[in-house]
Parts: structure tokens; sequence; C-alpha cells
């Protein structure tokens, strides 16, 4: 999956054909975000993609030592994560493990309770995913796990941190309410399969 994010061609067809001949793999499916009035969206619309409500939230920093240490190449039991990410998630973005895109795990005994994946690009630090298990959930968890990577974003020197919070995961909004991230843009966002 490629995410576009824009700015947006005036020729969006024509656009779609030119990023159709860079893509390594067909199918691929291409993930837009967009305003909810745009031009993109009513291209998105016309081609009847179902679009999903998003939510951009800005992380405040955070200078504390992470209470869940950041992995920078996969653990021994990565199976057990990516089988927990695609519980929620589709793809397997997460099994790319290195300094620029840290994996925080959280375990309960042997078992992967939570997971959280970051990616940082600069001074730009964004959360990609969080997810905790369903036996697992209420403990906090999900918490630590967010600290964690504002906490290690800030060290190594972002600026500004960012997630994107689908309209479907309603309790995730109520986490980043509570830990005091700011609510910012909402788009939607649409996917288009390109053969």
């Amino acid at each position: 999956m490629a995410e576009c994010w824009g700015p947006f061609a005036q020729d969006l067809d024509a656009a779609l054909a030119a990023l159709g001949t860079r893509l390594l793999h067909r199918p691929a499916k291409l993930r837009f975000f967009a305003a909810a009035d745009s031009a993109v969206t009513k291209w998105l619309r016309q081609r009847r993609v179902a679009l999903k409500g998003q939510t951009i939230w800005s992380m405040p920093q955070l200078v504390a030592r992470p209470p869940v240490m950041p992995l920078t190449t996969p653990p021994a039991d990565m199976a057990a994560v990516l089988a927990l990410h695609h519980q929620f998630f589709a793809g397997s973005a997460i099994a790319q493990v290195d300094a620029t895109h840290p994996l925080f795990v959280v375990r309960q005994g042997q078992a992967v309770a939570g997971y959280a994946y970051a990616e940082q690009e600069g001074t730009i630090g964004r959360l990609l995913y969080v997810a905790v298990a369903p036996a697992f959930r209420r403990q906090g968890l999900a918490a630590r796990l967010v600290r964690s990577v504002q906490a290690d974003l800030t060290a190594g020197g972002a600026t500004a941190l960012t997630l994107v919070q689908s309209e479907q995961a309603q309790a995730a909004g109520r986490l980043y309410g509570r830990l005091g991230f700011a609510p910012g843009r909402r788009l939607v966002s649409g996917e288009l399969m390109v053969r």
C-alpha cells in the first residue's frame, strides 16, 4: 500500500497513470488523504471509492525515558507481533524495523500484549500503529506505548509529532485526548486499486 497525501495534480487521471508506471508491484493499493470537499475526494467518489473519516492529531513532545524501550531490529517473536498487527490492520509495514522505524513491544509473560510502531524523518515523527491484544486491554498498555513513542521521537530530535486516527477507532481518539494530544485537521481517505 502506498499513501498519497498531495499536493495533487490538476489532471488526476494523468497523474494516476504516471504513478502507475513507478509501482514496483501490481496490483497495488493506493490510499489517498484529502479534505472532504476537495477535487480529489470528488474524483475518488466518481470511482466509487469508499471514503473514511480521519483525524490528524498533534502530539506534544515528551522529554523522558521511554517506559518501553524502542527496538531497531525485529525481535525474535516478530511473527507474534505481526499476528497481533493483522488482527487490526492490513499489510506488513511494521516488519521494517530500524533506527528510523522503531518498534515498541509490551509482553505479558511470553505473550505479545501490545506494540507501537513509529517513523522519524528528520524533525518529523509519526506514530503509525498502536495495538493492544483484547485480552490485555484496560491495563494502561496503550498509554505506555504511546508515551514511549513520544519520548523516543523527542529524544531523536523530532519537534513535530503526529498520528492519524480512523473514525472507526473511537477508543483511540479518547486515549489521545486523555494524553493531551490536540486534534488537528479532519480528512477523508479512500483506497484505490491500481492494476
